[in-house]
């Protein structure tokens, strides 16, 4: 369950509630949490874009423009929450330091953040720019959710056809339902937990991603020096031209070697299906295991002068009487290899397999 903290007139007035997937009860709990937190008075006190609030009161700006083009609603001072009660499309919504919850209404509306807050979209298409951490509920259509750097987002609810972009910082991500994050940054530490079905694209340098949820996500890196962490979901994971490290857990892991790339496999203890170079004659990979874990993995297309396999732990001596043992059919880039080296039990479709493809 996710959290908002939700502040009346003063600082000592801050009060939590718990946030489910329901929107309509988490909007109606936020906003007599409001009236509460505002101290002895319990009307509320409606102020105008820009304006200050009252202390010890619960200040709302709505939207009372009753043209129909878009109109733009930025708090003052004191002000908790934002309504656009008019709904015109592409309004904009501007928070304050105090503002913690942000109305939108209908579609194609920007609303911004300042602090801890809850959003609520309108009809749908809306931009969320977020700043710290925001708990938001978005209706259906295409939204973009921009993070740049320290932020963090949940999307709650059933969502629609989300995209979070993310271009700097260390960032973190949740989702109840399948999203795109877009990572475009360089050096970002990005930690996201996705629903079933959500798909990342990492486009940015030397980035390190988390990827901590139990869904199954798919990964597309085409930046250079990237870092994948699997964590306990399926991962599928397609490596780009530029160098990735993908580091395994106990989820089950495909992984694609991408054309020009030189990648890095660390196996964790999930299920693993391995992609190699192939026929690429630039590109390498180095996948690595230890002989100490228990391991079934099936690697394709291994290229037998590009690849290699590294079992921590193991003795050359051990590798070479396991690849003695082999069972070998196929010949050519077609040969098929099955061997075990302690715990590791291997099937390599692609070139034939020496001591030099397989090392300690």
């Amino acid at each position: 369950m996710a959290t908002a903290t939700l502040p009346g007139g003063g600082s000592k007035n801050n009060v939590t509630i718990t946030i489910g997937s329901d929107a309509n009860v988490a909007l109606q709990t936020a906003i007599n949490s409001l009236f509460k937190a505002a101290g002895k008075n319990i009307t509320a006190n409606t102020v105008a874009s820009g304006a200050a609030g009252k202390a010890g009161f619960f200040n709302y700006l709505p939207d009372t423009v009753a043209t129909k083009s878009a109109t733009n609603l930025k708090a003052g001072i004191n002000v908790q929450a934002i309504i656009d009660t008019q709904g015109h499309a592409g309004d904009t919504l501007t928070g304050g330091t105090k503002t913690t919850l942000l109305v939108g209404n209908a579609s194609g509306d920007r609303i911004i953040n300042k602090t801890t807050a809850t959003v609520f979209g309108g009809a749908g298409n809306d931009t969320v720019d977020v700043t710290g951490k925001v708990s938001a509920y978005l209706e259906a259509g295409k939204n973009s959710v921009n993070l740049n750097g320290a932020d963090s987002v949940s999307l709650l609810g059933t969502g629609g056809s989300d995209t979070v972009n993310i271009s700097a910082g260390a960032n973190t991500v949740s989702a109840m339902y399948a999203a795109n994050v877009s990572i475009m940054g360089t050096n970002s530490n990005d930690t996201l937990t996705l629903g079933s079905k959500s798909a990342v694209t990492v486009s940015g340098a030397k980035d390190r991603i988390t990827l901590a949820g139990n869904g199954s996500v798919s990964v597309m890196v085409t930046g250079s020096g990237d870092t994948i962490n699997a964590g306990a979901g399926a991962a599928t994971i397609t490596a780009g031209a530029g160098t990735v490290s993908v580091m395994g857990s106990t989820g089950t892991i495909n992984f694609a070697h991408g054309v020009g790339g030189r990648d890095t496999f660390v196996a964790g203890t999930g299920k693993i299906t391995l992609k190699g170079a192939g026929t690429d004659t630039k590109g390498s990979d180095l996948f690595k295991f230890n002989v100490k874990t228990a391991q079934s993995t099936v690697i394709t297309s291994f290229s037998a002068s590009k690849d290699t396999i590294s079992i921590a732990g193991a003795t050359a001596a051990q590798i070479k009487t396991a690849l003695g043992k082999a069972t070998v059919t196929g010949t050519g880039t077609n040969t098929k290899t099955v061997f075990t080296v302690g715990n590791d039990h291997f099937t390599v479709t692609g070139g034939a397999l020496t001591t030099k493809n397989v090392i300690p």
